[in-house]
């Protein structure tokens, strides 16, 4: 089930508060237009009613009141609901006629002059967050935007692929993190298209992907972290991220002088692997030495042919002696990606620690 990003906080599609149609129309309409609806309705309700004008009112307020009553499922804004514009503007209109024709010539004046800045301002800002003018609010919560789903159309993976495309001249592949990448695809020129492979970057697959696509949307905060990637373009309207590109960092190729239980495991030769005689243990452990101390903060355990055969459980032990051993706190990232706070290391063991139904197999170790 899917949930919202709504004042900060996460809420199931089908348990948005009650107030989320009306507080969405407040934020993400101009101040102005919705001073003249106000002056419109109040206008209204004081002079002599014609049918047009209750049936606008009764559109209006019982409309919104009825979704407030019977919350129905909605997704990212009041975009369902757009309807309501016809009343509304009827009723600015209305204002605006009431302000324009007051017997005050101040008034009169003022009011125009308003509604001219007003037009021009909105203009400006529309302009300025183009393509994303979805992403709109106005100036009661503009600071704060990063509370709301912003980028929810996912277009912004559009501008980072184009991206990467300008930079990449070859074939390469891009993780996939909550950014449609697939739908975006389907929109691309087929010469660029051709040149991206995918690879969704929770599931298994056999190579770590050049580049990830990462999508703002429900999420809190303007900032993420994917070890062993580092951000290199993102895209930012009214001070908040809607995308971001995260490239993978280039490997090390510290030089190897021992390597148990088989040297293709860090030969340098994708073409070769290594595989487990028995099904994943608490005894499968892996041993590395390095000619000399080797300053690392990540390793990639590249699965071979059957990408289920991946340690389910590692453990990274790290020594300068080979006889004093450190256990590193690791972070997984992804399936095969391991990083740790930066260490330097002559020795490493890798401990496969909770026994699987699968073997363990490598294809090569990366190090970084």
């Amino acid at each position: 089930m899917a949930q919202i990003l709504f004042l900060g906080k996460r809420f199931y599609e089908n348990d948005l508060p009650f107030c989320y149609l009306p507080l969405w129309i407040l934020i993400s309409t101009p101040l102005i237009p919705q001073m003249l609806c106000l002056t419109g309705i109040i206008c209204t309700v004081r002079k002599k009613r014609n049918r047009t004008d209750l049936f606008m009112l009764c559109f209006l307020l019982g409309g919104i009141s009825t979704v407030m009553l019977i919350r129905p499922v909605l997704y990212n804004g009041w975009r369902h609901f757009y309807f309501f514009y016809v009343p509304f503007f009827w009723f600015a209109a209305a204002g605006l006629n009431a302000l324009i024709n007051h017997h005050v010539k101040i008034i009169q004046m003022g009011a125009a002059a308003i509604v001219c800045l007003s037009a021009i301002r909105t203009v400006n800002r529309i302009t300025t967050l183009h393509p994303y003018e979805y992403i709109f609010l106005n100036q009661l919560v503009q600071d704060r935007i990063g509370d709301f789903d912003r980028d929810y159309w996912r277009l912004s993976t559009t501008e980072c692929m184009e991206w990467i495309a300008a930079t990449e001249r070859d074939v390469f592949s891009v993780g996939e993190i909550n950014s449609s990448l697939d739908n975006t695809l389907i929109g691309l020129m087929p010469g660029l298209r051709n040149k991206i492979h995918i690879i969704n970057y929770n599931a298994l697959h056999r190579y770590p992907a050049d580049y990830l696509i990462f999508n703002y949307s429900g999420q809190t905060g303007n900032e993420t972290y994917f070890p062993l990637y580092e951000p290199v373009y993102s895209i930012e309207r009214d001070g908040v991220k809607l995308g971001e590109v995260f490239k993978r960092i280039a490997s090390l190729a510290p030089e190897v002088q021992y390597v148990s239980p088989a040297q293709e495991i860090a030969d340098g030769d994708f073409e070769t692997q290594w595989c487990s005689d028995q099904l994943q243990n608490s005894e499968d452990t892996l041993l590395i030495e390095f000619t000399q101390p080797v300053s690392l903060q990540g390793l990639s355990l590249l699965p071979g042919d059957n990408e289920q055969e991946y340690a389910r459980s590692p453990e990274i032990y790290t020594s300068i002696d080979g006889d004093v051993w450190d256990k590193l706190p690791i972070t997984v990232s992804g399936l095969f990606d391991l990083s740790f706070p930066t260490t330097e290391a002559r020795f490493i063991r890798i401990r496969n620690a909770v026994p699987a139904e699968f073997h363990w197999s490598i294809r090569e170790i990366l190090f970084y």
